[in-house]
């Protein structure tokens, strides 16, 4: 671009008499390419301007690299040291009193950790930040985006109330101030799905696609959500995929191993091919949060093929890793569903034990962390959890205690 070149320009014109205007100039560089997606060069350049700032001790300018570091490393798929930096961050606006930079850390490290699939970590840093920006004037927009965010990792943690609560505030906020909202409303739009109440959500999804505001990113992330809610196998399902299929084809590499994944609903060798392939993604851009899901259906894709063992490695490799975190846009049930699928298909006596553990804390969500009027859609006619309660069916000990708590 012309501002590019211009950058460039002033960055050799400026080397030799003011360092600081070059360093400047410098990261206006490495942003563009950042955008080209030069992803080393724009480490690289961003790096020496920290350094510089570093060395001569300007605490704003720092803060300020910092920023930009946490920012190209986050795409480079190196979430901890972006986590690093935007901590660092975080102690530098805290020292110079800087609220609103303070409250954009904090946000950060909620993103971050939300990729990285730890989303308590990022539900505290989502409420601090909130709490900052709720003393704030002039920051509706933010304040907007961070509710989303929070409501993002309550439902991740399967706490539907507090989701609902959030995201309903969001819209509430984004109406009144006329912000774009069809973020907020994919939001909901997704944990309507986890509900179980699918036509609304379609529905909702249907509404906010129409809004001439949307950006390219914002129609791929709806339609994407839509892909969520269809059944597969069937042709609404293939049309969507291929819908979806084109938005994010070399555009955006989250959204690719997302689509993957969900082209991958139904075992075969080709959903084989496709979750090895979003495998590599993921470990190429840091995308923990979605390798929790990835290897709960390559177990079974692997089972579909009928290599049983094999799949009881990689499914017990996704169950011990959601011990200490959590698959976020994806559905923590459809982890155990598919444990148990495999156990049972490897006739392992624990099997029975636990699909009744999973259908504990099934009840426990659906009795304690869902609205009242979600409770039996959620039980229902979330797919997952329908699986769930057909399975314990064909036990009468597990039938009598669904019974007692439906």
């Amino acid at each position: 671009s012309n501002a590019e070149r211009a950058a460039r320009e002033g960055c050799k014109l400026s080397f030799a008499h003011d360092k600081k205007l070059y360093f400047e100039l410098l990261a206006y560089v490495a942003g563009a390419l950042a955008e080209q997606n030069k992803l080393s060069k724009a480490s690289e350049f961003f790096e020496q301007c920290l350094a510089f700032f570093l060395e001569q001790n300007d605490q704003p300018m720092v803060q300020h690299a910092l920023g930009n570091v946490a920012y190209i490393y986050g795409m480079q798929g190196r979430r901890i040291e972006a986590t690093q930096k935007l901590e660092q961050q975080f102690e530098i606006a805290f020292k110079l009193s800087d609220l609103e930079q303070q409250a954009a850390s904090l946000n950060g490290l909620m993103f971050n950790y939300y990729m990285l699939g730890l989303l308590d970590d990022g539900l505290q840093k989502g409420d601090q930040a909130l709490e900052i920006y709720n003393r704030l004037d002039g920051q509706e927009y933010e304040r907007c985006r961070t509710l989303t965010h929070i409501g993002n990792c309550a439902r991740g943690l399967n706490n539907y109330t507090r989701a609902f609560e959030c995201i309903q505030e969001a819209i509430e906020l984004s109406q009144q101030t006329n912000l774009p909202n069809a973020y907020v409303y994919r939001s909901k739009a997704a944990t309507l799905i986890q509900l179980g109440d699918i036509e609304a959500a379609q529905k909702l999804l249907q509404i906010t696609l129409q809004d001439p505001r949307l950006t390219v990113s914002d129609i791929r992330t709806l339609e994407m959500t839509s892909l969520f809610s269809q059944v597969p196998e069937t042709k609404e399902f293939e049309r969507q995929l291929d819908k979806v299929d084109g938005l994010v084809k070399n555009q955006n590499p989250f959204g690719e191993c997302r689509f993957l994944l969900e082209s991958a609903r139904v075992p075969s060798q080709l959903a084989l091919a496709r979750i090895e392939q979003a495998l590599e993604i993921i470990k190429q851009h840091g995308f923990s949060v979605l390798s929790i899901i990835a290897n709960a259906r390559k177990g079974l894709a692997l089972l579909g093929l009928g290599q049983v063992i094999e799949a009881l490695t990689v499914s017990t490799a996704a169950t011990e890793l959601l011990k200490t975190h959590t698959p976020a846009d994806f559905y923590r049930g459809e982890v155990y569903l598919s444990h148990y699928q495999i156990l049972k298909a490897n006739k392992k006596k624990s099997a029975s034990a636990y699909l009744e553990q999973t259908i504990h804390w099934m009840m426990d969500v659906a009795d304690n962390h869902v609205p009242p009027e979600y409770r039996n859609s959620f039980l229902t006619c979330n797919p997952i959890n329908a699986a769930i309660l057909e399975a314990a069916s064909y036990r009468a000990e597990l039938e009598e205690l669904i019974s007692a708590r439906l």
